[in-house]
Parts: structure tokens; sequence; C-alpha cells
């Protein structure tokens, strides 16, 4: 009988790809033998996740040794990296964190394969809410400078997202390393100013930047506290260095949370944004925040831009709508509003309306409007009559609203009706539920608890009662399709 050794390399890397989910598994099988072991690890580290802990530096000062004295090579074909290195230290046990930034100050070299990181940095004071204390600062900004100085030296690295966790973004933190990525997403949770130094940083990066294609920047920070932060971040600032290329970038994704665009900028840099395929600009803070995409989209329709997936936190600006009736490829569109004036009979009749014209490429509908409002009824009444023109749609989010009379009489007539009707879609795989929260959605910016619909702090009768029946809704969904 022959040995597993004996397989053809096709059907042994089937083997290890099947168990691609099973870390134990993959982890049993390098001890198999030289060849299993090879294949089995490229799998195994081909995209690792690391957070570090004061446990765990034993094992840190280990790898360090083992690095420097090239003992190891198990992240040579690590493509994507995820890192979070947020920990948790007294300010005069500083050392604590110095040896997992001297960690990965010696591996990432070693990645010579690595398209794809994802850092987390918690760099000043955070609340911890259980222990009831501030903790000091957890990642000195002259250790994440030496980081990313590391990771500028790999010059395979394409893909780059880094999350920063700081209400006092430090003015010092340099991104100069770093240069020739295709995908940029920078996540910032702040309740202040940037500050210009930071800025001028990230609009530097992208100039270094010539074939990149996405651009992502969000501020991850509560709904009502965008309009406090001052000053507010604008596109113009975070474009400011592409005017010195000379050649336009080709960027097909932009994506901005909590930034102020304005027409005029987005118009001045349109140049970098003729192949634009998914454009995502929401919580825009400006007040004229409507008008702004109204303008936005007159100008992406004169210049036949066919955004394939639109988000926004707006729509009832005429030239949305109209924009959105000029062409019928849309494949993904999202609405998170946050304004009544979306709330008009009239204006939704032409969204749905508008929606039909893209019903063959259409993959994806999310309509979040978390307030009392006709949209719930509205999807309904049009899904009941048209159902099944959406053949490619896989994926519907939609708010629920359920009032507590029903909850009380435990009338689950309604629910049961909507997910009926969200069955009769033809290819849907995924049903996003929510319920909505909020009496107008006044709650958002003022922090009212009166508009809350349910007093308490997470709605759980609502909750249960709408996860009830989804779930048992679910359970007899798969039932029937079971053969």
């Amino acid at each position: 009988m022959g040995s597993f050794e004996e397989l053809p390399v096709d059907i042994t890397f089937n083997i290890i790809e099947w168990l691609n989910d099973d870390t134990r598994s993959l982890c049993d099988l390098r001890l198999v033998s030289k060849s299993f072991n090879r294949l089995a690890t490229c799998f195994l580290f081909s995209n690792f996740s690391f957070t570090p802990s004061n446990d765990d530096l034993e094992k840190c000062h280990s790898l360090i040794s083992e690095s420097l004295m090239q003992k190891t090579s198990v992240f040579i074909p690590t493509r994507e990296l995820h890192i979070k290195m947020g920990i948790w230290w007294d300010p005069f046990e500083e050392e604590l964190a110095k040896p997992w930034f001297e960690l990965w100050n010696v591996m990432l070299p070693t990645m010579t394969n690595l398209r794809i990181l994802e850092p987390l940095f918690i760099l000043f004071p955070i609340g911890v809410c259980s222990w009831g204390y501030w903790l000091p600062q957890s990642c000195p900004p002259e250790l994440v400078n030496g980081f990313l100085k590391s990771l500028g030296s790999l010059k395979s690295l394409t893909d780059l997202t880094i999350s920063f966790h700081s209400d006092h973004p430090t003015p010092t933190l340099s991104l100069e390393p770093i240069s020739g990525l295709k995908r940029l997403s920078i996540r910032w949770c702040l309740y202040r100013g940037l500050g210009k130094e930071l800025i001028e940083q990230i609009a530097s990066l992208l100039a270094r930047c010539p074939d990149l294609e996405v651009f992502e920047f969000s501020l991850d920070i509560q709904i009502s506290s965008y309009r406090n932060i001052k000053p507010a971040i604008t596109l113009k600032e975070l474009f400011e260095g592409l005017h010195m290329r000379g050649a336009p970038l080709k960027l097909r994704r932009l994506k901005t949370r909590g930034v102020v665009v304005y027409p005029e900028d987005f118009l001045t840099h349109l140049p970098h944004l003729k192949s634009l395929e998914q454009l995502e600009v929401v919580l825009d803070p400006s007040p004229t925040a409507s008008d702004y995409m109204g303008e936005i989209c007159a100008i992406l329709r004169r210049e036949g831009i066919h955004i394939q997936a639109f988000s926004t936190s707006t729509l009832h600006h005429p030239e949305i709508i109209r924009y959105l009736s000029s062409f019928n490829t849309l494949n993904r569109f999202s609405l998170q509003s946050f304004d009544q004036l979306d709330d008009s009979l009239a204006l939704i009749d032409r969204f749905f309306s508008t929606l039909t014209r893209h019903h063959r490429s259409l993959k994806m509908l999310r309509l979040d409007v978390n307030r009392k409002s006709p949209w719930p009824q509205a999807l309904k009444s049009h899904l009941q009559k048209e159902a099944g023109l959406y053949r490619s749609l896989h994926s519907l989010c939609s708010r629920v609203y359920v009032s507590q009379e029903e909850i009380i009489s435990d009338n689950t007539r309604p629910l049961h009706t909507w997910l009926d009707i969200a069955s009769t879609l033809p290819s849907l795989r995924h049903l996003e539920c929510p319920y909505v929260s909020y009496k107008t959605g006044s709650y958002y910016f003022k922090r009212d608890s009166d508009d809350l619909i349910e007093r308490r702090a997470h709605s759980p009768c609502i909750h249960g009662f709408v996860q009830k029946i989804v779930v048992n809704g679910s359970k007899e969904a798969e039932s029937v399709n079971r053969p």
C-alpha cells in the first residue's frame, strides 16, 4: 500500500485546502511528513492574526531569538497579517510593550510575501468600564514609528488597513516609510480634530502611492459626536498631496466617514475619480451635506461615471435620484438616513421606481432608516409586486418596526408577512432585520433618551421578539429547502 508521500501533489494540496479553516488539523498534518509540513505551513500561516499579551512575554522573547538566529521560516508564506498592538501596562513598566514591537521589527522583514496588513494601534488613554479606571498610554509613538519603519521595508505590501484608537492623536506619528500601496484604509477613533501634521502625513502618503485603487478614511465614533469635531476633516485636505502628482490616480473605491466632501473639491480631483466603481460618503458632518451629495451626483451624471456600489446618508436632494435614474448597472446600494426629509412618500415612490432600473444587476440592498417612517411598509409593498424582478439580489437589510402592542399581544403576523415576502426573492441568501429603535431619530444628534421607542438600554423586549421570529423563520426555511 502506498504512502501519503506518493500521492500526486494536486491531490495532497486539495486535502490540505479542505482543512484550511481547521487549525488543529493543519497543525497535526505538519507532523505527518516533510511534504505535508511544507504544504500545511503555507495554509496555516498564510493568514495570521496576533494579539499580544503580557502573559506571553517569554514566548515573545523566544520568537525574537529564533528569528534573529534564522531558526524559523514559517512566516515566509504569510500573505495577510492582522495585529492588535494595544496592550495595557503601567507607565513605569514600558519594557512590557517594547518586546512585542521588537518582535515585529524582526519578523516583518522575513514576511517577503506579505500583501495585506491590518494593525490596530491603541495610542493613548482608553477607559475600560469593567475595571472602572483609566489606563495609561498603550502604544508610545516612538514604538509605533519603529513598527511603521519596518513595515516600509516590505516591497510586497499592497494592502494596508490601520486602525488607531486615540483621543489625543500625536503629531509625531510618521507614515513616511510607507509607499507603493494599492489599497489604503485608515480608521481613527477620536473625538477631536486630527491635527494639521497628521492630515499632511496622510496626504503625503497618497502621493507616494501611484497605483492606489482604494482609499478609505473613517472616523469611528458615536454618530452624535461627528458634528462636534473641530476643525472638521475635509476631502480637500486628505487629497492635498495629489497636486504634486503628474499622472492621475485610478481610484476604484472611495470611502469617507465623518469627512466633509465639498462638491468643488470632488470636481477638482475628478481626474483621480474617473474610474470610480464604489463610492461611500456617509456621515458628512456639514449641515448642508445633503446639498453636497446632490451636487456630487450631478457631477457623476454629467461625467457619465456609473457607480456600481453606492452608499449615502441622504436621499432627498433631487439630483441623487436623477443620477441613479441615469444608468442601470448598480450592484450595491446602501442608505443610512438620519433626516426625516428622506421620508416623503413621493420621494420613496421615486426611489423604488428608480431601483427597478437596476433589477438585473442589483446584488445588495441596505435600507437603514432607524426611526418610525414609511420605509419598511414601502419596501414590503414594492417587493410584493416586484420581488421576481430582482433575480440577482442575494443580500437584503431593512429595519422592521415592531409596536409595543404587537409585543404585548404576541402578534407575530406582521413580521412573518415580511419574512414571507422576502423569501420570494429568487436568489436571497442573506437577510438582516434590525428593529427600529427611535421615534424621530433625533437621539443620534441630541442624545435625547425620550426619542427611544423602548427606554431600556438595548431594547431587550423588542430584540427578543424579533430574534425569536427571525430564527424560527430561518429554521422553517431550512427544513423546507433540505432535500
